[in-house]
């Protein structure tokens, strides 16, 4: 494992719901929707990195877990993988906290006058 990489990734269903929640939606101006449109695009960045180790961890299990060693390195692979997931956390939780920190268009929490996770004065729009 690298130094300094954290033991641990959280990522809270309340993240993943706000990130849904951003893809869906569109603002108005373009210069914010050309931001969110990239913080979007290192979400998706982050979740194919997820998805390549996944499946290259996943493969190396199979055969090492049948009776025969593969030529993968299993030790390695989990490596990858726990680093990928803890980018893709990273990821999600900077992009949660970048987005309630701008507009505050996705709240903290649900709070008086907010309806489906979203201020009703936001400049969002869902997408058709």
């Amino acid at each position: 494992m690298e130094y300094g990489m954290p033991s641990e990734a959280t990522i809270r269903l309340e993240d993943l719901q706000v990130i849904a929640q951003l893809g869906l939606l569109r603002h108005s101006a373009e210069d914010a929707e050309s931001r969110r449109a990239a913080a979007m695009r290192t979400v998706s960045d982050a979740a194919a990195d997820l998805t390549r180790a996944l499946t290259s961890h996943t493969r190396c299990f199979l055969v090492n877990c049948q009776g025969s060693h593969g030529a993968g390195n299993l030790l390695a692979e989990t490596e990858l993988l726990h680093a990928a997931l803890v980018q893709y956390a990273a990821v999600v939780e900077h992009t949660v906290r970048e987005r309630r920190q701008i507009d505050g268009s996705v709240p903290a929490e649900r709070k008086p006058g907010v309806r489906d996770g979203r201020a009703a004065s936001a400049p969002l729009r869902r997408a058709v």
